[in-house]
């Protein structure tokens, strides 16, 4: 994919490369989440951010009924992070121009630069 963010020695991170990060930092979430349960040590802001980064970097749209299951976090408390990450500017939403009951979520392009930007610095360290 095209270059992303830079590497700590200046070569380009391509978007690939990006989503391999996330996908890792995903399955390690889980994978903490089976052994100390899922409610100690949740994080919803954050598994929604890396849910929106990862389908961004795949093409792909993801709607507000479906990203609560996808961030394994239940829908009433995604759709109470969507709406603090939208207050803070970092995700948006639109309405499905096919089916004006469902809603997409996207990373803004702030929260998109931030997101590629820290996984860009993990990336680094990997």
């Amino acid at each position: 994919g095209a270059p992303a963010g830079m590497m700590t020695d200046g070569r380009p991170v391509s978007n690939g490369e990006l989503a391999v990060v996330a996908r890792r930092l995903i399955q390690r979430r889980r994978l903490r989440d089976s052994i100390l349960g899922p409610t100690l040590l949740a994080e919803p802001g954050w598994d929604i951010l890396l849910e929106l980064m990862l389908a961004e970097l795949k093409g792909t749209q993801l709607s507000k009924s479906v990203i609560g299951f996808e961030a394994a976090i239940p829908t009433t408390t995604a759709l109470r992070w969507i709406q603090r990450l939208e207050e803070e500017g970092l995700v948006e939403h639109s309405r499905d121009p096919r089916d004006r009951r469902r809603s997409f979520v996207r990373l803004t392009s702030q929260g998109s630069a931030q997101m590629q930007r820290f996984l860009s610095m993990i990336a680094t360290s990997l």
